[in-house]
């Protein structure tokens, strides 16, 4: 009867996803550390192991890192199909470059290279275009512009900024003859920020781009002490990151995740998980700057709106009595940063709004109000302006600009939570209509852009990969529950088969992406739960 096998297979994919969210919990409270934090360390990249390894060569220092480094740009060059964008078969093109000089067999030429860079005549043609001379892809000569003609003050926006666009001006007069330039500020600002005992910002590019700079301007002895503090971030496949972790991002979202997942555990797993969620809390909490922000890791100073939005949040839902202190001083900091265009953006106000840090931030507005309903008056006015900014940046199809996700369904994912919790609160049932518009356009391109196999991929035309399908059905409302099921399937299939695919889905700088391997497993235990909740509800 179909009724039966109907009911037969329901709670099969229950019983099955209810399995999978408690073996994923258990793997998640692994890399939960003694401070609360979730280890969200990143993945070996291809780009600062090339770069570590000029940098070791030129001060014929660690021959054995330099060993383990070839290595591990032997393997990733053999895997260079999985490398799509030009940017980053340019990268690639160093990478083999650096491993073997004489046996170069990218297909892209110098001028192919050079005209790669062309394309952004901003910033980040000045990080690649720099970078990329300066081990031998290309000739300084042929850089699309004169570095010289760009101002490179201390004071950019982001921390790291500052100190990358000092590197590359020290590489850039090198490169060009123009040494005389440089001043005895460009050297004592790198060295007050790189000679310290821990990686500046977190942030091993700038860290060691930095070291490749100051090579030129210091003897090697005075380069020892920094290099072996960058040394200690080589990781156990031979390879650096980019960043030295993002715990502030991870852990809220470890935190949402095991919240979500509450209801389907036994109640001994409840009382791990619960106290796991206060130790992520009380850590998150310690992170907080006096200024009310937070950072994406342990030790960095640069504040952003998306680890803000999304601690204030978690805070917020978590225990809103323990961390009101923590809320209020949140509450203050994200009041000033909201832009005339209803958006927040980055890092600072005059940054460009971005969907994802309109999403965090409004995140933490929506839990906090939720916890504290005398506050719904004083922040109806800026709710609805950030949702008419969020309705203006989405596209016909349903999607949002891809600025820190390689993935579509990222910032729709971001979008959607948002979206349930306003349509949660009766107060401010005058949204519905407008929020029901967002919401119908991401169902649209949800149904339309589901693969055969059950799973999204980075956008409409790409294979289906894991991060993506978690991000979708993190998306899907309850009229859309068969497409998260067959959803479900797909990472139900993934994990069975012990298959991992952490394509790198984050971005930074951009367009070079990047992984999180505990991100991975976040999202995908918190989409399980999410689904249970709603193939329950019906």
């Amino acid at each position: 009867m179909p009724e039966v096998k109907h009911l037969i297979n329901d709670i099969s994919i229950e019983l099955q996803v209810s399995v999978r969210i408690k073996q994923n919990i258990d793997a998640l409270l692994t890399l939960q550390t003694p401070t609360g934090a979730i280890d969200a360390r990143c993945d070996s990249r291809i780009l600062e192991s090339s770069l570590a390894l000029y940098l070791l060569r030129s001060q014929a220092y660690g021959l054995e890192r330099q060993e383990q480094i070839v290595q591990y740009l032997q393997k990733e060059i053999g895997n260079k199909k999985e490398y799509t964008t030009p940017l980053e078969n340019v990268i690639i093109t160093m990478a083999e470059r650096l491993v073997n000089v004489d046996q170069i067999s990218n297909t892209i030429s110098q001028q192919g290279t050079t005209s790669i860079i062309s394309a952004d005549r901003g910033r980040k043609a000045l990080y690649f275009g720099c970078l990329l001379a300066e081990t031998g892809v290309i000739d300084f000569s042929d850089l699309p512009f004169d570095f010289i003609s760009f101002q490179t003050p201390h004071q950019a926006v982001q921390t790291w900024a500052n100190v990358m666009l000092c590197s590359l001006k020290v590489m850039y007069c090198y490169g060009t003859s123009n040494e005389h330039l440089i001043t005895l500020e460009d050297r004592n600002f790198l060295t007050s920020k790189l000679f310290q005992t821990a990686i500046f910002e977190n942030n091993v590019l700038t860290q060691i781009v930095g070291l490749i700079a100051l090579s030129k301007l210091l003897p090697s002895e005075q380069l020892e002490n920094p290099i072996n503090a960058l040394l200690t971030w080589q990781q156990a496949d031979g390879g650096f990151p980019l960043m030295t972790g993002l715990d502030n991002f991870v852990t809220p979202l470890a935190g949402f995740a095991l919240l979500e997942s509450l209801p389907y555990l036994i109640e001994l797993d409840q009382v791990t998980s619960n106290a796991a969620l206060r130790n992520m809390a009380n850590y998150l909490a310690s992170e907080q700057k006096e200024s009310g922000g937070w950072s994406y890791m342990k030790g960095t100073a640069q504040i952003d709106l998306d680890d803000t939005g999304l601690c204030h949040a978690f805070l917020a839902v978590l225990d809103p009595t323990a961390f009101n202190t923590h809320i209020n001083k949140a509450e203050s900091y994200v009041a000033q940063m909201q832009h005339s265009d209803g958006g927040y953006p980055t890092y600072i106000n005059g940054n460009p709004s971005t969907t994802s840090m309109t999403a965090a931030v409004l995140h933490g507005i929506l839990e906090m109000v939720s916890s504290h309903p005398e506050k719904i008056s004083s922040w109806r006015n800026s709710i609805a302006q950030t949702l008419q900014y969020l309705a203006r940046n989405q596209k016909d199809n349903g999607t949002f600009e891809k600025r820190w996700s390689r993935s579509e369904t990222h910032a729709m994912f971001r979008v959607a939570v948002v979206l349930r919790i306003i349509q949660q609160n009766r107060d401010l049932s005058d949204l519905d209509e407008l929020i029901q518009n967002i919401l119908d356009k991401i169902d649209h391109y949800l149904t339309n852009s589901q693969n055969a196999d059950g799973g999204w991929g980075f956008n409409s035309d790409r294979e289906s990969d894991h991060i993506s399908t978690a991000y979708a059905i993190l998306c899907c409302s309850l009229s859309k529950q068969e497409l998260a099921k067959k959803g479900v399937h797909f990472l139900l299939k993934v994990q069975e088969n012990n298959s991992t695919h952490t394509k790198p889905d984050l971005l930074g700088p951009r367009p070079v992406p990047y992984s999180i391997p505990s991100l991975h497993l976040v999202i995908q235990i918190y989409a399980f739960a999410y689904f249970m909740k709603i193939h329950k509800s019906t």
